[in-house]
């Protein structure tokens, strides 16, 4: 890699003068909605960098050209974005990239991705609804952790693993179904106070994932389950059978 660290007056950027590539570093502009350019100064735009759009409240919809493979860690952190379509030509989806965006609504990834990593979606309090990819297969620990307005989402059948806390305290999830899923984290669903039905074939084990979940009343375990932790179902105050 050779390259400098410039701008054009709306965004700084790290360019690549041998592949005359370049990564966005940062937003330097004003617009609400901000059309992401396919190339800069000559240089093809590949990549929104780390805290490209970090803090900035006043950014709600981004718009991301088919150049760009990468969208890296804490890249939409506390922004103001309220909707984002990632598109089929990322690969990469690094941790925390919108991590406590309380005014994001709506998700939709195009992007064939196998994991959702850590703390992505954690704290977008307003979160309502998400299309995953059907190349899923693990959600990282805590990635939609407080999404307090998500009321289902709809997990592909290609998701295997769900690691710790991953829907922790999400209050208004009221069903999921998780189809082929063989492994799912502790705390998983602690907290989601609405959470009435609960589908999980194929996993192979209940540790402590329910915790607090006072609106189930029913579960249906599988021939599958191989053990059942102790508080898997701790202060489950509706359930019934």
């Amino acid at each position: 890699f050779a390259g400098a660290e410039l701008n054009n007056g709306t965004f700084k950027y790290e360019a690549d003068f041998y592949n005359n590539t370049c990564v966005l570093k940062g937003y330097l502009g004003n617009d609400s909605v901000v059309n992401v350019p396919e190339s800069i100064d000559g240089y093809r735009v590949v990549s929104l960098g780390s805290e490209c759009f970090l803090r900035k409240t006043n950014v709600v919809k981004v718009n991301i050209p088919s150049t760009v493979k990468s969208i890296r860690a804490r890249a939409f952190m506390e922004s103001g974005i309220r909707e984002i379509t990632i598109p089929e030509t990322v690969t990469q989806l690094s941790g925390s990239a919108f991590y406590s965006c309380s005014n994001l609504e709506r998700v939709v990834i195009k992007a064939p991705i196998t994991k959702i990593e850590m703390n992505t979606f954690a704290k977008c309090f307003n979160l309502k609804s998400v299309v995953l990819p059907n190349t899923l297969r693990e959600i990282d620990s805590y990635a939609f952790q407080y999404c307090r307005s998500l009321t289902s989402i709809n997990i592909p059948s290609s998701l295997k693993v769900l690691n710790r806390a991953v829907f922790e305290d999400c209050s208004s999830l009221v069903s999921i179904d998780l189809k082929n899923c063989e492994s799912i984290g502790s705390h998983t669903f602690s907290f989601c106070k609405s959470l009435q039905n609960v589908k999980m074939e194929k996993c192979r084990g209940i540790g402590a994932i329910f915790r607090e979940c006072t609106s189930l009343k029913e579960i249906r375990i599988s021939e599958s389950v191989q053990y059942i932790a102790g508080e898997a179902f701790r202060d489950c105050s509706s359930l019934e059978k």
